[in-house]
Parts: structure tokens; sequence; C-alpha cells
């Protein structure tokens, strides 16, 4: 079983009510199905024959509102911030934070990455010293 972290937020975030509605849930399954392939937020790309709303205007859809990225390394969709939401460790989503935000404090990662905040914390000061 592969867990999916999201914010409780989701349902009124703007790019989610920037897809029509009937969308909004296969967009939840997508990201669903993504968390069960565990390959760090990759759409796969026979994901069109395996779920039944999971089209190519649907993907376009959501790369235009900015649900989905294209890795610049290899061209497949990823899903947006993936890393720092779903990455498998706490590092990992604290690394993916801080590449983005480089200027965050510890309580602005610890917020965004989750997990307890020592933990945290002390992950942030070690990655911001060149730690890594």
């Amino acid at each position: 079983m592969a867990w999916l972290r999201i914010d409780d937020g989701l349902t009124e975030h703007r790019k989610l009510l920037d897809l029509p509605r009937n969308d909004r849930w296969t967009w939840m399954e997508l990201l669903c199905y993504v968390a069960r392939q565990n390959n760090g937020g990759h759409v796969p790309g026979g994901v069109i024959t395996t779920m039944k709303h999971v089209t190519p205007r649907f993907l376009e859809r959501c790369q235009t509102v900015g649900l989905l990225d294209t890795d610049d390394q290899d061209g497949r969709l990823v899903v947006h911030d993936w890393a720092i939401y779903n990455a498998g460790t706490v590092a990992e989503r604290v690394a993916a934070y801080l590449t983005e935000h480089p200027e965050a404090s510890g309580n602005e990662v610890l917020k965004a990455v989750g997990g307890t905040r020592k933990l945290v914390l002390t992950e942030v000061a070690r990655q911001q010293k060149g730690g890594t």
C-alpha cells in the first residue's frame, strides 16, 4: 500500500479549481496511481490505457493549469512539486523544498514538508550548511 500526502486545502486550490469538476476526481485517482508506482511522481506513459478517464486531453489540461510538469531531464510528465510533499524521506522532502525556496526558514520548510519538528529542523540546518 502506498501513501499519498495531500494538503487539506486541495479541494479549494486554484489549480484544481481550474479543471472541470469531473476532472478533479480523475486528478485524485491519478495521484493515487502515481503514488503506487513509487517512481518519484512520474506519470507512467501507459497511464492512458490503464485509467479510463485519464486521456491525452486530461493530461494536457493538467499541464496547462500547472498540476503536471515536464521533467527537464527525460521529458516525462511529473506531478508538480511531488518531491516536496511525497518524497520517501524527510531529507529528500527538505532538499526538494530548499531547492525551490533556498532562503526558506526552518519553520517554513517544516510547514511545507511535514514530519517531526526536531527532525525537519535538524535536516534544514544540515542542508543549509552544505552538508547534503
